[in-house]
């Protein structure tokens, strides 16, 4: 179930939105699959800490966050995955990997990659593994100003790849 805070933080900022529920099996890229018209963006979130504040990084779930990119990108010392402790205190309720970008704290930063297409849907995972959002990209633009920048990579299939 998607906890409180999620839909209480959409609600307050007045944005139009749609629960999810996926099946066992189901995966970002399926709750993705087009309905009526385009299809969504379909976003993974890693929440990082970088010279120990917290980061929200916004990526295609076809990539991967490239954190020494994110590390030149923000020119500090170190960028690393956030702890399950880390995430507990800032991101009740969430299962690790399944954190919404949202924006929570005001002392974090959302950084989403430049993959985005404004006119779109983006989808993402709302605190469990089964539950998500999609909602017009614009208002989430709108609602979180992140920061737009160039930090993820393409997951090689093992057909590129040759194995």
């Amino acid at each position: 179930m998607t906890p409180r805070w999620v839909c209480e933080l959409l609600d307050r900022h007045g944005v139009h939105y749609e629960q999810l529920h996926r099946p066992e099996g189901f995966t970002e890229l399926d709750l993705a699959a087009p309905e009526h018209g385009a299809r969504p963006c379909a976003a993974e979130v890693l929440v990082a800490v970088a010279d120990g504040r917290l980061i929200e990084l916004v990526f295609p779930v076809n990539h991967w966050a490239d954190l020494e990119r994110v590390r030149e990108l923000l020119q500090c010392h170190e960028v690393r995955p956030a702890t399950q402790e880390e995430l507990q205190q800032s991101y009740p309720g969430c299962k690790p990997g399944a954190v919404p970008p949202l924006h929570r704290s005001p002392s974090s930063d959302v950084i989403v990659d430049r993959w985005v297409d404004i006119n779109s849907d983006i989808v993402f995972l709302a605190g469990t593994d089964h539950d998500a959002i999609r909602m017009p990209i614009r208002e989430w633009f709108e609602m979180v100003n992140p920061r737009l920048a160039s930090f993820s990579q393409p997951v090689e299939s093992p057909a590129a790849t040759g194995s």
